[in-house]
């Protein structure tokens, strides 16, 4: 018996203590429909979704099945529950891609052949995704997003950069060096990328010694960040309440009487004269009985012009002629006011009555 049967003998043996050690064993929760990784793979993210799914299978002890350590059992007992594990292994592979690539690789044998199908198609040398990398986070700015959310995707294309060109293990010291190089060299991107509202912070922070790391770097920009939120909100908070009170101010000066037009001319509205029989006023406010204040004008002219061009203009009044050669003085008061009321042509109460 090889190797590779007598592996594949002992992980489907009955002999095993802990059963979450058997890849052959399913949990009640591993459902064939369940989402492993997201974002699904689409094609240009590859290398994060294999990276996530590698993981995701690891944890389930499934990993054997797509990397060719779990074959399928000489042990006719055994294929059943084999295959079983390989087609939910193969499910959830399915189940974590773009549904056009789903599609392509749904009739695949196992779930190895379907995870080396992926790999052939959209695995790329370091190379090319290298270059790729590079130019993407050379290209990426933060202009209208937060700075949390710049910084994620800048750190996304570190660590996918340092997947690929990881530094050699070393104990002198060099390899030291070269982290704190490359610590540097990402802060100076991350500084590069952020809002040209952030230019005297980042003056700042290249003139600190020691030169931080870029996570202390991200830190200072964040708090700097919520501050500016922080003045913005109390700033709007005061414009809110100004114009409350604003509002406020207003609404009272309407609600004053005399100041509101509409009420008032509603009011006149429902007032009648029995005097003059008119509408707007009582007989209590009829300039005709009463007389009229000296300080109205009427048609633009001042009461006096309209005494003075009534007593000057001949009147017929209860069958009597009132001429210019009358003397004005010769006219009772309460003559007069007959004579005025008689002249009048409109409700004069309010200054809005008087016509012209």
């Amino acid at each position: 018996m090889d190797d590779t049967t007598k592996k594949t003998a002992k992980t489907y043996s009955n002999d095993v203590g802990d059963p979450m050690d058997n890849p052959s064993y399913t949990h009640h929760s591993d459902s064939p429909t369940a989402i492993l990784v997201s974002p699904p793979l689409t094609g240009d993210n590859y290398s994060t979704w294999v990276r996530a799914m590698r993981m995701a299978l690891r944890a389930k002890n499934k990993l054997g099945f797509v990397t060719g350590d779990i074959t399928e059992p000489s042990s006719p007992s055994q294929i059943p529950q084999w295959e079983r594990c390989n087609d939910l292994v193969t499910s959830w592979i399915l189940r974590s891609l773009h549904p056009d690539l789903a599609s392509s690789v749904l009739y695949g044998k196992t779930a190895k052949d379907v995870w080396e199908d992926l790999s052939d198609r959209f695995h790329q040398p370091n190379a090319p995704r290298l270059f790729q990398i590079k130019q993407q986070i050379s290209s990426l700015r933060q202009d209208k997003l937060s700075v949390s959310t710049y910084f994620t995707r800048l750190k996304a294309l570190w660590d996918e950069q340092s997947s690929i060109t990881s530094l050699p293990p070393c104990s002198c010291g060099t390899v030291k060096s070269a982290s704190e190089l490359i610590q540097q060299d990402r802060v100076m991107q991350f500084l590069q990328g952020l809002h040209e509202s952030f230019s005297t912070l980042r003056s700042n922070i290249l003139l600190i010694e020691p030169f931080p790391s870029v996570n202390k770097v991200y830190s200072l920009v964040s708090q700097e960040e919520k501050q500016r939120e922080l003045n913005i909100s109390h700033i709007s908070s005061i414009e809110a309440s100004a114009l409350v009170t604003k509002r406020t101010t207003a609404s009272d000066f309407q609600r004053w009487p005399g100041n509101n037009s509409r009420e008032n001319a509603t009011s006149r509205s429902n007032k009648n004269c029995r005097y003059c029989r008119r509408d707007g006023h009582t007989i209590e406010e009829c300039y005709k009985l009463h007389g009229y204040p000296s300080r109205k004008p009427n048609n633009g002219k001042p009461l006096q012009n309209r005494v003075n061009h009534a007593a000057a203009t001949p009147l017929h009044v209860d069958g009597s002629l009132l001429s210019e050669s009358q003397p004005s003085n010769q006219v009772n008061q309460e003559h007069f006011q007959n004579v005025l009321a008689m002249t009048s042509t409109g409700p004069c109460h309010e200054e809005d009555d008087w016509t012209g």
